[in-house]
C-alpha cells in the first residue's frame, strides 16, 4: 500500500495530522500528483492551517489548472481567512469550469456579501438555490445577506425554509433569534435561542450571550449576567460577551466590574471600539 492509500485511510477516519504526515511522503515519491496536494490541503484546513492548505492548493492548481475541486477548496480557505476578494476569484473559476455548482455560486455569494454586496450576493446565492432546491447552505447564507440588509421577514422565510429541510439545524434557530432581536422582540428572540440550548444539550456560548443581551433589552440585568456567565464557561475568550456583561453591570452601577470586563475585551481584540466606548462610561460614572 502506498503512502498516498495510507493517508487515505487516515483521512476516512478523520484523523487528518497523522493523514497528512503520509500525504507528504507520498508528494516525496510523486511530486506532481495534483490529488495528493488536494487531500493534503483539506487535511491542513481541517486543522485550521488556512495559509498552508492554501500553499498546497495552489501548488495542485499549478500541476492541473483545470481542476475545480482545488480551486473550491482555496476560495474556502481564503474566506476563512478574510480575504474575500480573491476568494471570489477561485469560485469565479469554479463556476467557469463547472457552471452548475450549486455550492461555488453559494459561498461566492456569502463572500460578496461580506463585502457589502448585498444585491450580488443575493443574486450568486438565488443560482445557487435554483441549482439546488436542497441546499440548506445557501438558505441559511440568503437569510444571513438579507438580515444583515435590513430585510427582516425575508430573512425569516429563508430560516424557516431551513426548518422545513431540517427541523433540526440551529443555524436557522439562531438566525431567527437575531432577527427578532434586532427587531427589539426579545422575548421572542429567548424562544428561538432556547431551542438551540435544547437541540445544542446547551452546549452554545453564542446562544447563551444573545439570551444576555435580549434580558438587555428587556432590562433584567442580572439575569443577563448569568447567561453571559454561563456563555464565558464554554468560551472564556468571547470577546462580545465579556462587553455585553459589562454593559448589564454598568445598568447595575457595578462600574469597576464593568470596566474589568471591558479590559478583558480590549485584551482579546485590541480593535473593538464599543468596549473602549463603554469603558469610558463606566469610568465617568465612579
Amino acid at each position: 500500500m502506498s503512502y498516498f492509500e495510507k493517508g487515505l485511510e487516515l483521512f476516512r477516519e478523520t484523523q487528518f495530522e497523522k493523514a497528512a504526515e503520509l500525504f507528504i511522503k507520498a508528494l516525496e515519491e510523486d511530486s506532481n500528483n495534483s490529488e495528493i496536494y488536494n487531500y493534503l490541503g483539506i487535511s491542513k484546513q481541517a486543522l485550521g492551517f488556512f495559509e498552508e492548505a492554501v500553499n498546497y492548493y495552489s501548488k495542485g492548481i499549478a500541476i492541473d489548472e483545470n481542476y475545480a475541486e482545488l480551486y473550491y477548496n482555496r476560495a474556502d480557505c481564503k474566506c476563512n481567512l478574510g480575504y474575500y476578494e480573491e476568494a471570489i476569484k477561485d469560485y469565479d473559476k469554479v463556476i467557469e469550469l463547472m457552471p452548475n455548482h450549486s455550492k461555488a455560486y453559494d459561498d461566492r455569494g456569502f463572500a460578496k456579501g461580506n463585502l457589502g454586496y448585498y444585491k450580488e450576493a443575493v443574486k450568486d446565492i438565488d443560482k445557487a438555490i435554483i441549482l439546488d432546491g436542497n441546499n440548506i447552505d445557501a438558505y441559511i447564507d440568503r437569510a444571513f445577506i438579507k438580515l444583515m440588509s435590513g430585510k427582516y421577514i425575508e430573512a425569516i422565510d429563508d430560516y424557516k425554509k431551513v426548518l422545513e429541510l431540517d427541523d433540526t439545524e440551529i443555524h436557522a434557530y439562531n438566525g431567527i433569534g437575531d432577527v427578532k432581536r434586532n427587531m427589539g422582540l426579545y422575548e421572542e428572540a429567548i424562544t428561538y435561542y432556547n431551542k438551540v440550548l435544547e437541540l445544542s444539550h446547551a452546549n452554545s456560548s453564542y446562544a447563551y450571550n444573545n439570551i444576555g443581551i435580549c434580558k438587555i433589552g428587556l432590562g433584567m440585568y442580572n439575569e443577563a449576567i448569568i447567561d453571559i456567565n454561563k456563555a464565558l464557561e464554554i468560551y472564556n475568550e468571547y470577546t462580545d460577551a465579556y462587553n455585553n456583561r459589562a454593559i448589564a453591570e454598568y445598568r447595575l452601577e457595578l462600574y469597576k466590574e464593568s470596566i474589568e470586563d471591558c479590559s478583558i475585551a480590549i485584551n482579546l481584540s485590541p480593535q473593538y471600539f464599543y468596549a473602549y466606548n463603554n469603558r469610558g462610561n463606566s469610568k465617568s460614572a465612579l
